[in-house]
């Protein structure tokens, strides 16, 4: 496998810990995000989206979105498990992954922030503002949700 990945990317540390975990260690293909790597042709034909990560398996299909790819090993790698057996706890836990994957990580990360630079003129104490506000909103929710969960465990579910 290849892994096409940025080392500051959330979503790529989300398929590289996924990775790790399941004890798996792809061929890692660097895309620099500072220069605009992952808008050339070479990566576009990778992942026409232009986003990382994105992984190519041996037999040169490629997976891309961190969430379909994480689930993608925990189908195809099923130990050590990434998520509870239960349905209600698998629920739980996508939940929480999807606060920072869906409302927190998308309107923070380079292209967005990139876009209020040059469409809006928003200067860096405006940039920071907009992503304090909402890092904070959903990572305020998220503690809301572990304070009630008296399941929890060692981490945010469970002990594993």
């Amino acid at each position: 496998m290849k892994l096409y990945s940025f080392f500051r990317s959330g979503s790529s540390h989300r398929l590289r810990i996924a990775l790790n975990l399941k004890g798996l260690a792809p061929e890692l293909i660097p895309v620099d995000l500072r220069a605009d790597e992952q808008a050339q042709a070479a990566f576009k034909a990778v992942n026409p989206q232009g986003l990382v990560p994105a992984l190519t398996l041996d037999d040169g299909r490629t997976l891309i979105q961190s969430p379909a790819i994480i689930e993608w090993l925990d189908e195809r790698y099923p130990e050590p498990a990434l998520l509870p057996r239960e349905p209600e706890a698998r629920a739980q836990v996508r939940a929480l992954a999807a606060i920072v994957g869906c409302d927190v990580h998308p309107i923070n990360n380079r292209r967005i922030l990139q876009h209020l630079r040059h469409t809006f003129g928003a200067d860096e104490a405006q940039i920071n503002a907009w992503c304090g506000t909402w890092i904070a909103a959903g990572f305020d929710a998220i503690e809301a949700l572990l304070a009630r969960d008296d399941r929890r465990g060692d981490f945010c579910h469970g002990g594993a």
